[in-house]
């Protein structure tokens, strides 16, 4: 190791979901979708959060990006770059964010007036994607403090699967399981180089078409259509392979990583997850689960389940924490990180 190397460490983190509750039996009644198929039990989604009057995509990264600077007792003028990586760039009123740069308003909301930005795109991996990004910034000497987030105002993805017909576009019913939610993490500067790590990136382009977002028809915002059981059954598939891939690059002890989080797809899929891995690697420490009060956040899931369990307890400053990631893609990235010091002490 060479001396005075410079690594990364994740400061602080914030999840934010908005106040709106919308039960999934509104949304998706017993008998609305073909052959009486009961979503909230096929899913285990009991409920998601919506984006309050006034609010989109930029607004809810900046409640979270307001939250990790507090945590990390950071000002917005000591920020160096700001990494957006939503999927979802819309505004209240459902308009596309094309030109600035997402990252851009955020800076100029948050007073970051040192900053550079720019926007990260990669799908549902978005997240861990810039993570990744931010992390060579620091240990090229080329940032000291990093704000990566995201804002997801997916959920009117709900309400255009709702106009249409289920048996002629069954790839909208996987729609119904979206939230909206907000997330960030300040990196900064260290000497430990296992604060903060990062598996192989692994992408299956052949499947590139399982999940797709397009702009709406005859109507503002946007339409996600997606092929739900073959992409379950890709990634159960390719579960195993990439958390063995994880734990040799990382050389970690499976039984030994205190909590593990992957995408927040369905409650249903990510039990699954972990009864495919404990028959293999053993029953972990904490498999994390928040889906259920959330919906899929997208790019941000990974953050409110860290949120929901910062909330609930579960987290102590030394403890390891392993993120799995699925995108669109398909795409697959996993990043290792130790919980900073302080943590129990946020609010």
């Amino acid at each position: 190791m060479v001396d005075d190397a410079i690594f990364t460490e994740i400061l602080s983190f914030a999840g934010y979901l908005p106040d709106k509750v919308v039960l999934t039996k509104e949304i998706a009644p017993l008998g609305s979708i073909p052959r009486k198929i009961d979503f909230e039990r096929l899913t285990g989604i009991k409920s998601h959060r919506e984006a309050g009057d006034g609010q989109g995509s930029v607004e809810l990264a900046f409640e979270a990006s307001i939250m990790a600077l507090k945590r990390g007792n950071i000002k917005p003028e000591d920020i160096d770059l700001i990494i957006n990586c939503s999927v979802s760039k819309l505004d209240s009123e459902l308009q596309q964010i094309l030109e600035p740069s997402f990252s851009s308003l955020l800076a100029e909301s948050l007073g970051a007036i040192n900053a550079d930005h720019f926007d990260v795109a990669n799908a549902c991996s978005g997240m861990i994607t810039a993570l990744k990004v931010a992390d060579m910034y620091i240990q090229m000497g080329m940032a000291k403090h990093v704000l990566v987030t995201s804002g997801e105002f997916a959920s009117p993805v709900i309400y255009e699967a709702q106009k249409v017909s289920y048996w002629l576009n069954p790839g909208a019913v996987p729609s119904l399981s979206v939230g909206d939610g907000g997330a960030a993490y300040l990196l900064g500067a260290t000497t430990n180089p296992n604060m903060l790590r990062f598996a192989e990136p692994h992408t299956l382009a052949q499947y590139d078409s399982y999940c797709i977002a397009d702009a709406a028809n005859k109507a503002p915002g946007p339409k996600m259509r997606t092929k739900g059981r073959q992409l379950h059954k890709v990634a159960m598939k390719q579960l195993l392979p990439s958390f063995q891939r994880a734990i040799d690059v990382l050389k970690l002890d499976w039984l030994e990583i205190d909590h593990i989080i992957t995408h927040q797809t369905s409650k249903k899929i990510i039990e699954r997850g972990n009864n495919s891995t404990a028959e293999i690697f053993g029953q972990c420490k904490c498999y994390h689960i928040c889906v259920d009060e959330t919906g899929n956040t997208a790019s941000t899931t990974h953050a409110i389940a860290l949120e929901k369990s910062l909330q609930e307890n579960h987290f102590s400053a030394g403890e390891d924490v392993l993120l799995h990631s699925y995108g669109s893609g398909l795409n697959i990235f996993i990043a290792h990180f130790i919980i900073p010091q302080g943590v129990q002490s946020w609010s």
